[in-house]
């Protein structure tokens, strides 16, 4: 979109954001049709990466320290091919064998603590992995007013990714060995104890994300300018700004539109969209395009200050279920998408039912391996977030609509996709030896 770095589309005449780009643009590219329409607004231009960019993936330099970047820099291959915004560089590789995206955060030098006693960080690097894009030249810059531009001796448009220097994995070992040395600690994954439907333990075991949404609307100034919302203000209460992910009611240009998201330590408001109540985690999702409730957080715990960005979800906890079965895995997949596409578009009546049927659903998929905990739990969790069924019901009622629904599919394991196969290749062996004779 036009002043942001967010990805969006044109709706009668006016740029709203787009929040499908990921499922759309890491897949394919984009067709001849859709290039022309961009090239002819002021759009400023990106890349998505992964399989349809040929495996495309950039790590993102994002300080301009001398000896973090040389950190940074003895552990990647050379590439010709980098370029630069408001600090740092992006440096591009080709990278078959990487299937997600990363962050490296360092403690500030002040030492200055969080809340919570923890050292305050800052974004070091991220690798740009599948699913995610960068902002290319000669994009101009949101905050600079200037453009992007290519640092290295070749730009991105001139060479084929396959020309590119590979990313291994071992590359993503060795920042992280590099950047260790500068206080870097990875992210460790916290263990669950089992916790039934509607029980509460004490302080820490409360909802993470509630106390993450309280400590967002009581500091406004941390979060809501680096969001990059067009025309965002303060006011004598907080901030007011423009929500773009919507189309205008009365069909406005956006420099026209009212400014009627209103933010405070009260709350957060859309008032020309219903009035629509917003949670500072709903806020990061519309405006940001993020279709997961675990970016969400980690992206406004990092503006806040705080170091860790791992959200705890509901889950049976029972047994910890990963993806050890990759038969089924591409089907399951598809099912996982399409369960949440229409879990988030589901009448306000039908929210609570289609939560409890996509969860047994999926569940089932669970059950054998084809899906993670974290990929059903984080997706569907997220997709109520989005239709707003969490905020309506509270978190309880959710989740256990959702225990309800996960623990009875996870009873009835999803039938192995190779029998059906098999039983497919029996029946039409039949009909051809009926044909026959």
């Amino acid at each position: 979109m036009p002043g942001t770095k967010r990805p969006g589309e044109q709706k009668r005449g006016e740029w709203v954001g787009k929040t499908n780009w990921r499922d759309e643009y890491t897949r394919r590219l984009p067709s001849r049709f859709e290039i022309s329409a961009w090239s002819q607004s002021k759009a400023g231009v990106c890349v998505v990466c992964g399989p349809a960019s040929k495996y495309l993936v950039g790590v993102d330099i994002d300080t301009d320290d001398p000896i973090i970047r040389n950190a940074i820099l003895s552990a990647l291959p050379p590439t010709t091919v980098s370029k630069r915004g408001a600090k740092g560089d992006t440096r591009f590789f080709r990278g078959p064998s990487i299937d997600k995206s990363k962050s490296w955060n360092l403690p500030t030098n002040d030492g200055e603590l969080t809340t919570d006693g923890k050292r305050k960080t800052y974004r070091a690097c991220d690798l740009i992995g599948p699913g995610r894009q960068t902002v290319l030249p000669p994009t101009i810059h949101p905050d600079t007013g200037q453009p992007y531009v290519w640092t290295g001796p070749d730009a991105l448009e001139d060479i084929d990714p396959s020309e590119l220097p590979e990313l291994l994995p071992e590359h993503i070992e060795a920042i992280s060995a590099a950047l260790a040395l500068h206080g870097y600690e990875a992210e460790q994954e916290r263990e669950f104890a089992p916790l039934n439907p509607g029980q509460k333990t004490n302080d820490e075991d409360l909802p993470i994300h509630r106390r993450l949404n309280n400590a967002a609307l009581e500091n406004l100034a941390a979060w809501v300018p680096s969001l990059g919302i067009p025309r965002t203000r303060r006011t004598a209460t907080g901030y007011e700004a423009l929500a773009v992910w919507r189309a205008s009611n009365t069909g406005q240009a956006i420099e026209r539109r009212k400014l009627n998201l209103k933010f405070s330590p009260r709350g957060i408001v859309d008032f020309g969209d219903g009035p629509r109540p917003y949670t500072p985690l709903n806020l990061w999702i519309a405006a940001t395009g993020c279709e997961r409730l675990d970016d969400a957080y980690r992206g406004l715990s990092e503006a806040l200050g705080w170091t860790n960005g791992h959200i705890t979800l509901p889950l049976s906890k029972l047994v910890r279920f990963g993806c050890n079965d990759k038969s089924g895995r591409p089907g399951a997949l598809g099912t996982l998408r399409g369960c949440a596409e229409e879990l988030a578009q589901a009448k306000l009546t039908m929210r609570n039912e289609t939560l409890h049927a996509f969860a047994y659903k999926l569940g089932r998929c669970m059950a054998r391996g084809w899906l993670s905990e974290d990929e059903v739990g984080g997706t569907l969790w997220a997709a109520c977030h989005s239709n707003g069924l969490i905020n309506d019901d509270g978190e309880d009622r959710v989740r256990a609509t959702f225990w309800s629904g996960l623990n009875a599919g996870l009873k009835r394991p999803a039938p192995d996709p190779r029998d059906r196969v098999n039983t497919d290749s029996a029946f039409a062996a039949l009909i051809n030896l009926k044909i026959t004779k």
